[in-house]
């Protein structure tokens, strides 16, 4: 479980709490001590610094973590690379991709596309890190895997729509627009997350004050992303939509009652078969909206903020890549949205000195 202390929180308990000489222990120390990766980074002004680590927490169990640090001095600690971001391709397009050791997404013009890596290398499990790509032609297959999905004119896999009433504006410029206007920024990177920051504006012409943040991040060891949505200036009733393409051949499903929607299906023959789903809070599903090549989880967004999440799976990634079906990826869709739903609770104990 990812687990993130803000750097206000942990000092409301440790008034002389030292992020840069830190270490986070983990629990069982047998012969001694084991440290494990941690980061220290800042995505959100309101939430300031944050530090985060990994946890291995037993279902309806708890686990203690250990915080070790001294309140002078800094501490160097190298751990390995496990989350990067990338920008570096096509700098004159809003082109940014995020990535962990098991999955890699990215944003142009805010649609959202993915790619495919290779799980296992002759019979070796490869943890591959591919960003920055450089100048790899990534539309063929490549050692490390491949771009596994032709976004075309669609949100791919996550891009945003606004809804007001039965207007539809997309927060994209599918190819040959330049009508929203976007920044994009990378945020953070190490061995526990990375975050991307992409920032829209004009996307309604009647309301020029609207202006839309997304952040896209990523954890090491985690396939899916998290996307948080922020929605200023806009008007009251506005609905969100995170958009999912259409393949040429698929199969789908919809479950209400965990916010999941998904797909498995083929739609290139470089590519194969993919699997793609978007999870969202069920409590603020509305509906499926059904468009020539695309479909939109239509939600509410309280407060103009809105959190979802979005994973993409290549087939031909996997180490035993037999004959999964829809089913199968229904099942592990489930599996990670009940996950989601039920996220490590965290206790801040009082501290002791250690001699």
């Amino acid at each position: 479980h990812p687990v993130v202390l803000s750097l206000k929180h942990i000092r409301s308990v440790a008034k002389d709490f030292n992020p840069e000489n830190c270490a986070v222990v983990a629990p069982d120390r047998w012969i001694d001590w084991r440290e494990i990766p941690h980061q220290l980074d800042q995505i959100d002004r309101s939430a300031g610094p944050e530090l985060s680590f990994l946890a291995d927490v037993p279902p309806r169990d708890r686990a203690t973590y250990y915080l070790y640090w001294s309140p002078e001095g800094q501490r160097e600690t190298t751990f390995p690379r496990k989350t990067g971001t990338d920008q570096a391709w096509d700098p004159g397009k809003l082109n940014i991709g995020w990535e962990s050791n098991l999955g890699a997404y990215r944003a142009y013009d805010d649609m959202f596309d993915f790619f495919g890596k290779h799980a296992y290398r002759h019979s070796e499990k490869v943890a591959w890190m591919i960003y920055p790509v450089g100048g790899v032609n990534y539309h063929g297959e490549v050692e490390w895997g491949v771009d596994a999905l032709l976004v075309g004119k669609t949100s791919g896999i996550g891009g945003l729509t606004l809804y007001f009433g039965d207007q539809a504006f997309p927060v994209q410029n599918p190819p040959g627009q330049t009508k929203v206007k976007f920044t994009k920024r990378a945020l953070c990177a190490g061995p526990v997350r990375a975050a991307v920051e992409i920032t829209a504006e004009n996307v309604v012409p009647d309301h020029p004050q609207l202006a839309v943040r997304i952040v896209g991040i990523i954890y090491a060891e985690h396939q899916e992303s998290e996307i948080r949505a922020t929605i200023r200036g806009g008007p009251q009733g506005m609905l969100v939509a995170p958009g999912l393409i259409k393949l040429g051949r698929e199969e789908t499903f919809l479950d209400k009652q965990l916010g999941a929607f998904g797909t498995w299906g083929f739609q290139d023959d470089t590519i194969g078969e993919i699997g793609m789903a978007i999870i969202v809070s069920p409590d603020g599903l509305r509906r499926l909206v059904e468009l020539p090549h695309e479909r939109h989880l239509l939600c509410e967004a309280p407060e103009g903020s809105f959190r979802y999440w979005i994973i993409g799976d290549w087939r031909r990634g996997r180490r035993f890549p037999v004959a999964p079906t829809v089913a199968n990826w229904r099942g592990e869709v489930q599996r990670l949205a009940r996950s989601l739903d039920h996220r490590a609770g965290v206790t801040i104990e009082s501290p002791e000195q250690v001699p």
